[in-house]
Formats: structure tokens, C-alpha cells, sequence
């Protein structure tokens, strides 16, 4: 296979260029196909051709084509070899080709340009180690400048590549750990009311916290079972949803076991259960979601001001021909206010 691939590489693009048709042929017909059994197949090829594949040896893909790094993955990779993020930039990083270093709100603004997507989704509220509240200002005040007035923007603070929200951000918001759910709702709130749109990960409106004592044999993330001594990796926050307290596997399956395993600190703010307290953060969320549908600063327009207020606050006016809204986020009282002005 090996030699096979080395002895076509030089005339690739002839070889393609002559099976043009075939190829067509063969690609409109995989949609006919049945999809798990293709994707077995696919990867039953994939294991077999790679068997015989010495990628060291072969090295064109290293040479031709360059890992794309997110500000996370140098974080986590600097980290991991002792280097402030600066210097392992300066020594090992360059500017992509197209210029952008990893600027994701120039690449959301390129995404979004006419006859391109409606909107894009945002990773700069996704820091791994978690934001200050100046940090967090640079981040929303940077997204304003860019798409104040559309809706072409979608924040998260929470997703499946990074710790939860306020597992990574009790530290940095220096937030005692005894009012991480008081946090986690002023979080929900903040991203709910910036410009654009807004993706809840599950778990957050039951103030989840990361599971952190997930076995080395149970892990599933290949980043995690690598470096597991000193980096836990993504499965921390991809532990299955538990539902039902008293319900096997927290009412997630009914299998004999789940993917990962169920986190045990979960089970107390199992989801069901949580409807049911008046002063759970799922209710409280949702009071607030229902106010918001009702406000026209929020429903009717896309424009907020830049941000203002002291360094433990955010606060910015939402906008619309109707109304505007003051809103202030305070971290210290861990509290949000709304004034019409």
C-alpha cells in the first residue's frame, strides 16, 4: 500500500483528472448507499490502508498542510511544555494565510458576508482557563463593533470542548465556590441579553459542574487518556445528562452502562427534580426567559451600546425604537438589574 501510495503521488493530479467521471459517478451514488454501513466501511478501509501507511516516511500532508491552533489549543499545548503562550507563539507559531491569527470575530464577519451564512458561532467567551470581567468586556465590546445592529452573532459560555462555565470561571471572577449557582445564573442571563443569539449547554441551566473523577480506563477523549497525569481533557464536561435521580444511569439510558460515566455530583440537581423547586436555577431561568420575550429591546432590535460600569460590573443599554434598557451585571452581588431609560 505503502508503495502503491508513493508511486501515484506524483501523477495525482493527472490521475484524478483522467477518473473525473468515475469519480462523479461513484460520489452520486454513496447518497443511494446505506449510511451505517458505508460509514463502517469507510472506516474499515481507513484502518486497513493506514496499517500499511508509514506516515513518518510519507510526511506530505506535515509538509503541505499546517495545523490550524486556536488561542485554547496554544494555551493548553504552552502550558503543557512550560511556555508562556507568547513565547511558545513567537517560537513555534505563524500567521495563516489568510492573515486573520485566529481573530474569530474577522473570520465571523467574513462568514457572515452576503449571500454567505446568517450567523456564526462565536468562541470567545470559550477561554479554557476562564475570563475576568476584563477580559469578558474586550470580548462582548469587540463583538459590538463588529455586529451591532444584526443578529449574525451566536455567544456561548458553555460546549462540549471546554470545562463548564463556571467550573473554569469561579477563579478568575474571584467567586467563592459556596455561589458558583448564583454565577451560573448570572451568566445565562449576561449571554441571553447580549446581541445575537445565544447556546445553552446542557446542563447549564442546572448549574452542572465539571466531573473530574472520571477513571483513566472510562475516559473517552483521546487528548484526556494522553496527557490524563496532568491535563483531564473534554470528557469532564460530555458526562451524560441526568435526568431522573432515581432512574438507572440518572434516566439518561437504559443501557447496562453509558458511554461516560454519570456524574455522581449531578444527581442532585437532576433535571426533573429541578422543575420542581421554585427557587432552582432552571426556574429562575426560565422567570427571566419569559420577562425577556416581553421586552422590546430585546425582541425587536439587535443594537446595544459598548460596556461600561466598574471593574467588578458589566453594564451596557439595549436598544430598539420601543425602548431602551439599561442592564447591569454585578459580581460582586452576583445579581442583575434592568432599567428602562
Amino acid at each position: 500500500m505503502a508503495n502503491y501510495l508513493e508511486r501515484i503521488f506524483d501523477d495525482f493530479k493527472e490521475l484524478a483528472r483522467s477518473k473525473r467521471k468515475e469519480n462523479k459517478k461513484f460520489f452520486g451514488g454513496l447518497s443511494k448507499q446505506d449510511g451505517k454501513k458505508l460509514n463502517a466501511q469507510f472506516h474499515a478501509m481507513h484502518e486497513e490502508v493506514f496499517a500499511e501507511t508509514d506516515c513518518l516516511k510519507c510526511a506530505r500532508c506535515c509538509r503541505t498542510t499546517g495545523p490550524l491552533l486556536t488561542k485554547q489549543d496554544i494555551g493548553r499545548i504552552s502550558k503543557k511544555q512550560g511556555m508562556k503562550p507568547a513565547d511558545f507563539e513567537k517560537q513555534y507559531v505563524r500567521v495563516d494565510e489568510d492573515g486573520d491569527n485566529d481573530d474569530a470575530m474577522k473570520v465571523s464577519e467574513t462568514f457572515t458576508q452576503s449571500n454567505r451564512l446568517h450567523a456564526t458561532y462565536n468562541f470567545d467567551l470559550l477561554e479554557w482557563e476562564g475570563l475576568t470581567i476584563q477580559e469578558m468586556k474586550d470580548v462582548i465590546d469587540n463583538a459590538v463593533s463588529t455586529f451591532n445592529g444584526t443578529g449574525k452573532l451566536c455567544f456561548a459560555f458553555s460546549n462540549h470542548d471546554v470545562p463548564r462555565s463556571i467550573s473554569r470561571q469561579i477563579a478568575p471572577l474571584n467567586v467563592k465556590r459556596e455561589d458558583s449557582k448564583d454565577l451560573q445564573l448570572l451568566l445565562l442571563k449576561l449571554e441571553s441579553c447580549l446581541i445575537g443569539s445565544t447556546c445553552i449547554y446542557q446542563g447549564e441551566e442546572l448549574a452542572f459542574e465539571d466531573v473530574t473523577d472520571i477513571p483513566l480506563e472510562k475516559m473517552q477523549d483521546p487528548w484526556g487518556i494522553e496527557f490524563a497525569a496532568t491535563f483531564p481533557g473534554r470528557d469532564t464536561c460530555r458526562t451524560p445528562m441526568v435526568w431522573d435521580a432515581s432512574a438507572p444511569n440518572g434516566g439518561f439510558s437504559d443501557a447496562n452502562q453509558t458511554w461516560l460515566p454519570i456524574g455522581k455530583q449531578h444527581f442532585k440537581q437532576a433535571a426533573l427534580g429541578e422543575v420542581k423547586k421554585p427557587d432552582s436555577i432552571y426556574n429562575s431561568f426560565s422567570e427571566f426567559l419569559a420577562w425577556r420575550k416581553s421586552q422590546p429591546a430585546f425582541m425587536q432590535a439587535n443594537t446595544m451600546t459598548k460596556l461600561s460600569g466598574s471593574d467588578r460590573q458589566i453594564i451596557f443599554d439595549r436598544i430598539s425604537e420601543q425602548q431602551t434598557l439599561r442592564c447591569c451585571f454585578d459580581f460582586d452581588t452576583l445579581t442583575a438589574s434592568f432599567e428602562e431609560i
